[in-house]
């Protein structure tokens, strides 16, 4: 009973999201040397984290696809990484989960690869300063831009280890919590709210 107690204090306290991030450690993923290929069908979309250097913190992020009721664990990602996550055509929902939780809506096609940004910053709530981690899409117009290029070209392709996955499923109850409670929030936002937060068809390469 007095786990459970704790449990709940946690989730509306917002530090749920940090002690699940701080268990994420770095062996949970694995270099990839081939740059990751869609199937047949397939597009890619492609989660990128700039260098530590250039964030206000270095801590652990997850992701997840929550298109469908039965959320999939996409993977971590660390400052200077990028995870490639194959999909079919059509409508597509993610969340992050780190210092805060956020989401990102994706229509792609067949074929081209679809670019997000994951990053954390800083941000002023009521009277005090904390970390927000966030989703960007990325046009197809910044492809050519000097820092998408250096973000892109410094990050290394990483994919989950084995024991990524044991790791998710002792998380997974209270992944669910947050999944739950936020994204109907969410999707109940305007849509020019979540503008910066949806990639289109035309955004893919």
């Amino acid at each position: 009973m007095k786990q459970r107690v704790r449990f709940l204090l946690l989730l509306a306290l917002g530090v749920l999201p940090v002690l699940l991030t701080a268990c994420a450690k770095l062996s949970m993923m694995a270099r990839q040397d081939q740059p990751p290929q869609a199937g047949a069908g397939e597009a890619l979309i492609i989660f990128v984290r700039d260098t530590a250097s250039t964030e206000t913190t270095e801590a652990s992020a997850s992701l997840y696809d929550v298109t469908a009721a039965e959320t999939k664990f996409i993977g971590i990602i660390n400052p200077g990484t990028k995870l490639a996550y194959a999909v079919k055509p059509g409508q597509h929902t993610f969340m992050v989960l780190a210092y805060s939780t956020d989401f990102l809506e994706a229509s792609v096609a067949a074929g081209p690869s679809y670019y997000a940004q994951v990053f954390t910053a800083t941000a002023t709530t009521g009277f005090s300063l904390k970390p927000r981690t966030m989703f960007r899409a990325i046009r197809k117009s910044e492809f050519e831009d000097r820092n998408f290029r250096k973000m892109d070209e410094n990050a290394q392709f990483v994919g989950k280890a084995p024991g990524a996955d044991a790791w998710y499923a002792r998380s997974a109850p209270a992944v669910a919590a947050r999944r739950a409670k936020l994204l109907p929030e969410w999707l109940n936002k305007p849509r020019e709210q979540r503008t910066s937060q949806t990639l289109n068809v035309a955004d893919g390469r």
